[in-house]
């Protein structure tokens, strides 16, 4: 029987994605995604851009984040 939901881990994210670039967000997203598949749940999840910061060479970064649909934690359509 598949688990109900997948393993959570409080905090930051463990590991080596830093969620604040775009690539990161996209792997934690495909992470977050993946994980409650493999759980028999549908989340939607979505990469959002949220800040720029310039830095003193003149250039701007880009800061992103990861919005899902989970409502307190837990999807809410099956597969």
């Amino acid at each position: 029987m598949p688990q109900p939901h997948p393993r959570f881990y409080p905090g930051p994210c463990r590991g080596k994605i830093n969620g604040f670039t775009e690539k990161g967000a996209r792997e934690l997203a495909r992470s977050i995604r993946n994980a409650w598949e493999r759980a028999g749940w549908d989340v939607a999840v979505r990469i959002e851009r949220i800040s720029s910061e310039d830095i003193p060479d003149g250039r701007s970064i880009a800061h992103f984040t990861v919005r899902t649909d989970l409502v307190n934690g837990l999807a809410q359509r099956r597969l």
